[in-house]
């Protein structure tokens, strides 16, 4: 497990590292030609504050090795072994050193004194929980000194020592030389992975053309059900849009250059006389068929602006949508259906490899977003049913269990991390940015908001419901400067005596509230918001996953969790994103990872049950990607007793 200090962890307290240009405090030191010397004036000019001082010895290396070595032994001597993160690092600067003096053997033995001091992993810390003992799951590589050990050992021709560690860490979802490492030591299954990657990818989600007709001019109709096996382009216009004049005869020779192909093109005039619009059509020379909107038409289609163009595939799912004339439409529209007409189906979006649980998690549904998707979220509409919530850079989306979007409406700037909140009275989400004070609370059903600054940058955002049958929710804030509870729209008061609180956590089947004092402590509160217990927790703590089974904490390098029953069995598991780019699930309460998959650019996630089957969906955003994932076998039994029925 990596120790880091507190100001690593918050993120804006993060400082960037000097250029390697800068000149070092100890440049002058080098040119003496006395070693002891040398040695005495470093450490004279290295920093006193730790994390400053290893990296001055970790530039050192890289000029003067031996120097380094000899500073590096004296701190290490000084310092002993009781923090044993502190002496795992001076003894992995030990190796550096000796590695660069070509001393590869003495270089294997540091590295491996370090490793076993401390292996630098991303670990999720469990607590202790009455006879329970604390324990820890290994979540990633972490800091690589897992890596850097099997490297030296390599090096000193401890092959079989190196292979053991590679093992390790390729199950931990390492890539790149260590996987190439192994296939050179011979290769072979890795416990913990799976005999061989899988994908998980799906097809993109689209609407499908409405099983309506179309009115034609002459009392014929077009199927748009019926079309089926063939790509089909409405074209909405109307005479008096000089845009659709001017799109109307490229769409015509659209049309008579592929019609035999598979191509239908219907021009639906809206809200002219069927005798104008026909007229008007046979004056601009045009072949397309021409037919006659709609109301049920208009409002399924939401046409709000001429020309509206709307492309379906030959599976009858809408490819594509022009809201207006734009600009490179004809390319655009010409390239599309060339390709739709090549088409044999859409490809997939592979959305991750998974390395470990092959089979345990299904794509249910994905979506591309406009934008990169910033938070996300499964909450229940004002009617209890589940919808995914999908924060954007300046809009919020709610999409129906099936992915279909329900609404979409313009937000405020500055969201990002979504939280939902499951208690009445209260709003159904509510959004912030970890390390800004803006906070914004969503009630989605009115497509209104509030937003609020609150007294300090806030990493974290709870809602505890009220004791009373008719009383008001709390709603609480995680901040650099403490604990804070909104008594009003705007106004705040601090909570008991907290330093910078990251986690949050109510738990309903405790009625407790867990509070992450960043490095500090776990503690946990009673729904009156009163002091019930303390366990100490290490120093890089600053998530915290809990639940009535059991409280973990881990470093900043997890970027979310989730809690639900996502896979087979009674118990639940914690969904974590790593930014290292990967999704890896944990048993809480064995503290055993079940899933892993390696995904590229992983930042959010959200749980809910979509569709009341008992296990609940994880929804996850990458870039501009939104996924619904559901538990295979879960839902493959499900069907399979239906079957029965």
């Amino acid at each position: 497990m990596t120790r880091i200090g507190l100001s690593l962890v918050i993120p804006f307290c993060i400082a960037a590292s000097l250029a390697s240009a800068v000149a070092a405090p100890w440049d002058s030191c080098l040119t003496r030609t006395v070693p002891e010397d040398k040695v005495r004036c470093v450490e004279e000019k290295l920093p006193a504050q730790t994390g400053k001082r290893l990296d001055g010895i970790e530039r050192l290396i890289d000029h003067d090795p031996a120097t380094a070595l000899a500073v590096v032994e004296s701190w290490r001597g000084e310092a002993g072994e009781d923090d044993t993160g502190l002496a795992a690092e001076l003894w992995e600067l030990q190796g550096k050193a000796l590695s660069e003096l070509g001393r590869h053997a003495e270089a294997a033995e540091a590295f491996t004194r370090a490793q076993s001091l401390d292996d630098g992993t991303l670990d999720l810390s469990w607590l202790p929980a009455g006879e329970v003992p604390a324990s820890e799951t290994a979540l990633g590589p972490g800091a690589g000194r897992l890596e850097r050990t099997a490297r030296s050992l390599l090096a000193a021709g401890r092959a079989d020592e190196a292979r053991t560690l590679l093992a390790r860490v390729l199950a931990l979802g390492a890539a790149g030389w260590p996987n190439e490492a192994w296939q050179d030591l011979g290769g072979g299954a890795v416990p913990g992975l799976d005999p061989s990657p899988s994908q998980l990818s799906s097809t993109v989600w689209r609407a499908e053309m409405p099983p309506m007709t179309v009115p034609m001019y002459g009392g014929k109709e077009f199927s748009l059900a019926g079309s089926r096996g063939r790509v089909v382009i409405l074209d909405f216009w109307a005479s008096w849009c000089a845009p659709c004049v001017r799109e109307l005869p490229f769409l015509d020779e659209l049309y008579a250059a592929h019609r035999e192909r598979g191509l239908d093109i219907v021009a639906v005039n809206f809200q002219e006389a069927p005798d104008t619009a026909f007229a008007f059509a046979q004056s601009l020379g045009l072949g397309l068929p021409v037919g006659i909107c709609t109301l049920e038409m208009e409002r399924h289609f939401k046409i709000e602006s001429m020309p509206t163009v709307i492309v379906a595939d030959r599976t009858g799912r809408i490819r594509a949508r022009w809201g207006g004339y734009e600009d490179g439409i004809a390319r655009e529209l010409t390239e599309l259906v060339e390709l739709l007409l090549d088409e044999k189906e859409e490809p997939s979006v592979e959305l991750a490899q998974v390395v470990w649980g092959s089979g345990l998690l299904e794509v249910d549904w994905t979506r591309r977003a406009r934008r990169e998707v910033e938070g996300v979220a499964i909450v229940p509409d004002v009617e209890g049913r589940p919808r995914v919530i999908g924060a954007l850079a300046r809009s919020l989306d709610a999409f129906h269990a099936d992915g279909e979007l329900d609404r979409s409406f313009p937000t405020p700037t500055g969201m990002g991390t979504l939280r939902p909140v499951d208690v009445p009275g209260a709003a159904e989400v509510i959004s912030f940015r970890p390390g800004a004070k803006q906070v914004t609370e969503f009630r989605v059903a009115e497509q209104s908001y509030a937003t609020w600054e609150v007294p300090a940058p806030v990493f974290a955002v709870s809602v505890v419901p009220s004791s009373a049958p008719d009383g008001a929710p709390t709603m609480l804030f995680g901040t650099l400067d403490g604990l804070f509870r909104a008594t009003g729209p705007g106004t705040f008061e601090p909570v008991g005596e907290f330093g910078a609180v990251s986690g949050l956590v109510w738990d309903p089947g405790t009625t407790r509230l867990l509070v992450l004092e960043a490095g500090e402590r776990v503690s946990t509160l009673s729904q009156a918001l009163e002091p019930v217990a303390d366990v100490e927790v290490a120093l890089d703590s600053w998530v915290l996953v809990g639940g009535s089974e059991r409280i973990g904490v881990a470093p900043a390098g997890v970027t979310d969790v989730a809690v639900g029953r996502f896979l087979p069995g009674d118990g639940r598991q914690a969904a974590l994103a790593l930014d290292s780019g990967q999704l890896v699930l944990v048993e809480i309460g064995a503290g055993t990872v079940r899933f892993r998959a390696e995904w590229e650019g992983i930042a959010r996630l959200g749980a809910g049950d979509l569709d009341g089957d008992g296990w609940d969906e994880l929804a996850v955003a990458s870039g501009r990607t939104l996924a619904v994932l559901e538990c295979g076998p879960c839902r493959d039994s499900i069907h399979a007793d239906s079957a029965k029925k």
